[in-house]
């Protein structure tokens, strides 16, 4: 879940530090609004399709890297 809400929070900052509403991101994507007020509560968990087309309306690239754990043991 963790991973989940930090994309979360970044998404819902950055259309906001962009002044893009909800209905303006639904148009961008060609989804309905309430589908992205469902994604943004936390209510629905987008598919990486669904993530790409959020990046997209926000006129950005989706970057999903696999990395190295830290060492929890030191």
């Amino acid at each position: 879940d963790r991973i989940k809400d930090q994309i979360l929070e970044s998404y819902i900052a950055l259309r906001k530090r962009r002044g893009i509403t909800q209905q303006e991101i639904a148009e961008r994507t060609g989804m309905k609004r309430t589908n992205i007020v469902r994604i943004e509560s936390g209510r629905y968990v987008p598919t990486i399709e669904v993530l790409v087309k959020l990046a997209d309306a926000l006129d950005m690239e989706l970057e999903i890297r696999l990395v190295e754990k830290e060492n929890r043991n030191e």
